[in-house]
């Protein structure tokens, strides 16, 4: 046996061990799909990740409240995503994990006092993770579901009380929103149709007046928001990039004011771009309420920007969004903007990497946009 195929065959052989292992201390019974909820009282829903997650499944949030009034639904999320459900009154409860063994014990202590009757961990990509997720946080009498394919649907009856095969997740036709409502569906037998998903961000009065004031002085412009921070270098725009798109922008279309927005890190960035041209450019105010952020680009009249959250955030209230992807046409169809309002503009290297797009192509992309929609 070559040594590639021997380590294989050990790593397999020591993942087979491991679900035994679950199998025998979780005791995870099977269950029939779809569902029963009639006896449900409450619903928990496992989002540990990040703003962008968070937002796409909020269409699960009315679906849930529509079909299960009577269920209350809980929500797992964690520090970068929680505060977007602050007065979602369509949520029971939130609970946070922040990443520590202190909080991680915690919530395993609110949820056990929970008594969960169903975990739906929505975390697709780390099916084994979820499973594990699950189970920290619901009892033997929980009903946990998750995907699953051919080659580890034995190993995953440890994990899960019942699986949906991922054969049955059309995600080459479906945003992660709709796979979302589909997996859902699913679960409890309801028919799936698109018109279930509508993205849905619940913003207080006080989020509607803090960017209704910070809008008051562009009553006679357009906005264009610009997103220069993604996390990653390869992931943005560079700064001359920015400032040559700017030029065209501004100089195209004189009353239009742009607007950017960048993380701490990128503040010298976005700093020096406003220094280059003054009255024209501003800098988003910062706010720690990540609703303040929701209401400022609810307000604006177009989008530019990376793969982030913040495209996640203009589908959500329609607002046109011209979105730089990493080539990759799976990719975009699940996270790309979930509406139809959106250019996505691909980098041409083999790299793949967004920072590589030049300016042209994407004011190219944005007067397409404008003349399909007429936002400035």
């Amino acid at each position: 046996m070559k040594a590639g195929n021997l380590m294989k065959w050990i790593e397999n052989l020591f993942r087979k061990l491991g679900f035994f292992f679950f199998r025998l201390i979780l005791r995870n019974k099977h269950v029939q799909l779809p569902l029963n909820a009639s006896k449900f009282k409450k619903i928990l829903l496992l989002r540990y990740d990040v703003l962008g997650d968070m937002i796409v499944t909020t269409p699960l949030f009315n679906v849930l409240k529509s079909k299960l009034p009577n269920v209350e639904i809980h929500v797992l999320g964690t520090t970068r995503n929680v505060g977007l459900l602050s007065y979602d009154n369509r949520i029971s409860k939130v609970l946070c994990y922040e990443k520590t063994v202190s909080s991680l014990m915690k919530i395993r202590r609110e949820a056990k006092a929970e008594g969960y009757d169903c975990i739906l961990p929505l975390v697709f990509n780390k099916s084994t993770n979820a499973g594990l997720w699950a189970n920290w946080m619901g009892g033997s009498k929980t009903v946990k579901i998750g995907w699953t394919n051919s080659w580890r649907r034995e190993l995953y009856k440890s994990l899960y009380n019942a699986q949906i095969p991922s054969i049955e997740a059309p995600g080459d036709k479906m945003t992660m929103s709709q796979i979302i409502v589909y997996f859902a569906c699913k679960s409890f037998g309801w028919k799936y149709s698109s018109d279930l998903v509508k993205l849905s961000i619940v913003l207080a009065p006080k989020h509607e007046q803090f960017a209704h004031e910070y809008y008051y002085q562009f009553k006679e412009h357009k906005t264009v928001l610009i997103n220069v921070s993604a996390g990653k270098v390869s992931r943005e725009m560079p700064v001359d990039t920015v400032s040559t798109l700017i030029k065209l922008l501004t100089d195209t279309y004189p009353h239009c004011v742009v607007l950017l927005n960048a993380t701490k890190q990128d503040t010298d960035k976005a700093k020096h771009l406003e220094s280059q041209f003054p009255g024209k450019v501003q800098i988003l105010p910062y706010s720690p309420d990540v609703l303040n952020f929701c209401a400022l680009v609810k307000l604006c009249n177009v989008v530019i920007s990376p793969d982030t959250a913040i495209i996640h955030i203009a589908s959500t209230f329609d607002i046109p969004v011209v979105g730089l992807y990493k080539n990759s046409e799976h990719h975009c169809k699940e996270w790309g903007p979930q509406h139809s309002k959106a250019i996505l503009v691909h980098p041409d290297e083999e790299t793949g990497e967004v920072r590589t797009i030049q300016h042209d192509k994407i004011f190219s992309a944005f007067q397409e946009l404008n003349n399909r929609f007429t936002f400035i």
